[in-house]
């Protein structure tokens, strides 16, 4: 049985989650404006009403970057400046007290892709509700096909994760690992799911011209042109 979801953990301005270089501390402009507003939109439409920002940045107001979506309403907003954090796993590790050792979603607006899918967050909840575990959303499903769960967490995770305490204490041992390496580590104790993206149809445009489209004369007799020229030959 798994345990209900509460909280999400929003994360701005530690770039994404295995770029840890020495500039991944300045703010994204990506983690601002748009992509924080579809972080929170996704969030409270999945049912999660607790919004725990992380943050490095202590000039823009974070409380300022989002606001209500119809009639979704977060019912508690913590915003924790982790000024000391010099990556990811650290920033993560300083808010563990505020997680209650429960699992939660985590969202990084730097990395969210598939932007038109509003509904990924609320299909991950949905896979967890099925299988448990950590679960990670891709953008694309290309390389899991390929080369499995591992790999395409690493290379098309979509800046969404739905995760375990235990990840938290691999990122404590080793907090430039990054995340991939956290799930790797815990993935004996708690099974990883690599949730592909929603099936997107795309419309197929059509490859008879305009020209040759049937119009209120009715289609061309398809037939009779054909034995016409066959009787040319």
């Amino acid at each position: 049985m798994t345990k209900p979801l509460h909280k999400v953990v929003i994360v701005l301005g530690f770039g994404s989650a295995d770029r840890l270089d020495a500039g991944s501390l300045a703010p994204h402009a990506a983690a601002h404006g748009a992509a924080v507003r579809q972080a929170v939109k996704e969030a409270l439409a999945a049912g999660l009403k607790e919004l725990i920002f992380v943050t490095s940045d202590s000039l823009t107001p974070v409380e300022t970057q989002f606001g209500g979506f119809g009639r979704e309403r977060a019912e508690r907003v913590v915003v924790a400046r982790q000024f000391a954090a010099s990556n990811l796993g650290q920033a993560l590790c300083g808010v563990r007290h505020l997680l209650d050792e429960e699992p939660f979603v985590l969202l990084l607006p730097a990395d969210l892709r598939a932007q038109e899918d509003d509904d990924a967050t609320a299909r991950l909840l949905a896979a967890y509700r099925e299988c448990g575990g950590n679960l990670v959303a891709l953008s694309d499903d290309r390389v899991l096909r390929r080369d499995g769960s591992f790999a395409a967490i690493a290379a098309s995770a979509a800046g969404r994760y739905l995760l375990q305490p235990s990840v938290l204490d691999a990122l404590e041992d080793d907090p430039e690992g990054g995340l991939a390496t956290a799930l790797l580590t815990v993935a004996e104790a708690w099974p990883l799911t690599a949730l592909p993206p929603r099936e997107r149809r795309h419309r197929v445009p059509s490859l008879v011209p305009t020209s040759e489209a049937p119009t209120v004369r009715g289609p061309r007799p398809v037939a009779v042109v054909a034995t016409a020229a066959e009787a040319g030959d």
